[in-house]
């Protein structure tokens, strides 16, 4: 079976399926758009998607699963700008737990995030069990210790940090969260595209605050995870094919912030 096929009787041989095509599978000669090399298909769909006459099908992603783009739903670009200006990182969480429907949500539309070459080969592990997750605070301040001890050198903010949860129990890693979520790639895959597991945490962030939730990364899980902290491993369960790509806590934000970070301006160079 070809790649494409396509329904003569609608082509109109506009080109756009092949000027979109990001690794220059498809031609056109007089007879339409045909396939060059299809071992190269990336699966990305852009061929079917862009197609005005509805005319093509790749037989490795059918445009019967890629849902029409209604252009009236988009937010407008003053609303984007907002949303992206008042997120704001989240260390400190309510008791209220988040539904594991909610959750879903956010990951399947975190999914919809970017990745190399259509790539993608991210799963993520959830852990919402409070027993559970005040263990793997207890192992991540336990390693830190034992780096402390070894006397490796460490920021004076983490020191304090470790600090502040041996002498009044303040979790300072996962931040009193309900919800740990890690994104994990498969180990098989090269390391430019375990970013995968990154762009997807980014997309979770965004739309979790939309949703009224707060997220914060929880960077000390994925240094530990990379020291191969025994506990930690047994505690997570990440498998054996995977590796992390990122993690981040996810839970409803005590307090309400009332101003937008002030960044400034970024330095911006233009290179005629």
């Amino acid at each position: 079976m070809s790649l494409l096929e396509i329904d003569l009787s609608k082509c109109d041989q506009c080109g756009m399926c092949v000027a979109v095509c990001p690794v220059c599978t498809i031609a056109a000669n007089d007879n339409g758009p045909h396939a060059l090399h299809e071992e190269n298909c990336i699966s990305c769909g852009h061929c079917t998607a862009v197609c005005p006459q509805d005319a093509l099908t790749n037989t490795k992603i059918s445009h019967l699963t890629q849902a029409t783009i209604d252009c009236g739903l988009l937010p407008d670009p003053d609303a984007v700008d907002y949303l992206l200006r008042t997120r704001r990182s989240c260390r400190n969480f309510t008791s209220e737990k988040v539904s594991r429907e909610l959750i879903a949500k956010v990951l399947n539309t975190s999914h919809y995030a970017p990745t190399a070459a259509n790539t993608d080969g991210i799963e993520f592990l959830v852990i919402d069990n409070p027993e559970r997750l005040t263990q793997i605070t207890l192992a991540v301040v336990n390693e830190i210790d034992e780096f402390i001890y070894n006397s490796s050198p460490l920021p004076e903010m983490l020191t304090a940090m470790i600090a502040q949860f041996r002498k009044h129990g303040t979790d300072t890693v996962l931040r009193g969260a309900p919800c740990l979520v890690l994104s994990l790639a498969d180990k098989e895959l090269l390391p430019v595209f375990r970013e995968n597991g990154r762009f997807m945490i980014g997309y979770a962030e965004l739309y979790a605050h939309a949703l009224g939730l707060g997220c914060c990364r929880a960077g000390l899980i994925d240094v530990c995870v990379f020291s191969k902290h025994k506990r930690l491993l047994e505690l997570l369960q990440i498998p054996a094919d995977k590796v992390l790509c990122g993690a981040f806590v996810l839970g409803y934000p005590q307090y309400e912030f009332q101003r937008i970070v002030d960044r400034g301006k970024p330095e911006i160079t233009f290179i005629d």
